[in-house]
Parts: structure tokens; sequence; C-alpha cells
């Protein structure tokens, strides 16, 4: 951040308040090396004239800010990213679905922290909450093949085999034009 002026930061409420009233980041913020936008859920933000980002409030730990997936639209085509969340359940509680979202966009980037509860040998999978690979494809398992393969797991723990697998994961180099 060396002489940068200004920079903006788009942020959520309670993530712009994290920034602005702690140390390094509140350094930042003094010397103008950066400038908290304030994002609002569920409402778009026009970052040029072909970008557009949604963030979507889901259910995820939140010690320390909001999570949000983003809907990034471009002149194309349009992406989900929705890299971390506790459970697909939980999602539903809040009136929304991930089919709904994969519904919605051309490639959903999703959750892919854990292929299986096998992976951490033995620890308690609900102290760790994320919605496993395996049990992501078999809730989408019903949706028709073209909204299956629109998705892509992401955000895969050191210990997620499922890149050695034919799964759909993000791979090096993978990318997607909007």
């Amino acid at each position: 951040m060396l002489a940068t002026r200004d920079i903006p930061l788009l942020v959520m409420p309670r993530m712009r308040r994290l920034v602005e009233e702690n140390l390094p980041w509140r350094d930042l913020v003094d010397r103008r090396n950066i400038t908290p936008v304030t994002l609002a859920a569920d409402r778009p933000y026009q970052l040029d004239e072909y970008l557009t980002i949604e963030p979507i409030p889901v259910p995820h730990r939140d010690e320390h800010s909001e999570t949000v997936a983003f809907r990034i639209v471009g002149p194309e085509h349009s992406l989900l990213f929705l890299p971390d969340i506790d459970s697909w359940e939980d999602l539903d509680a809040t009136g929304r679905s991930i089919e709904d979202f994969i519904a919605s966009v051309d490639v959903a980037l999703l959750d892919g922290t854990f292929l299986d509860g096998e992976e951490l040998g033995g620890r308690n999978m609900a102290a760790i909450p994320h919605p496993t690979i395996r049990y992501t494809l078999d809730r989408l398992a019903a949706l028709p093949q073209a909204e299956q393969e629109k998705v892509r797991f992401i955000h895969l723990n050191h210990t997620n085999r499922a890149e050695s697998l034919d799964l759909p994961v993000v791979r090096e180099g993978e990318i997607y034009p909007l």
C-alpha cells in the first residue's frame, strides 16, 4: 500500500467498522491509502460500465464481519462466487436456495472445503461446518444436467482429495470470462 491513494475497499457494514476501528487497517484508512465503500446486501454495485457485483449474505460463522457470496454480472455472462457457507439448509432457512442461485447464473463457484465427512480422520465435522462436495453433489443431482454443469468447487481444504478425482473443481488456469 506504499504511496497508494484512495483505493476503494468494497466492504459490508460490519467489515467497514472492523477496518476503520482496528490496526493495522485503521492506519490505511487514516492515511487515505484505502477508502472504504459500504456495500448493501442484495443491492447491485456497478464496478464499471461492464461489471456489476451483488453481495448476498450467507450463513457462516460471522464472528468478525458478515459473510457474503457475490453474484458478478458482466456484459455476456454471470458468476456466483460462494466460497464459504455453513450449510445449504441454513441458506434454505433464509428463504433462498443454492438451486435458485445456480439457476440465476452461468457459472457457480461453490464452497468445496471438504470432500466428505471422513476427510479429517474422526474430527467432529459439525464443529467445522461446511457442506461437503459429496453432499452438495447429491443435493444437486435432481437438477437438469445443464444446471449441474455450472457448478465448480473452490476453497478446497489442504486435506481435500477432490482435485485428484474426477470432480468439478476449479483447476489452475481455468478462466470464466464475464
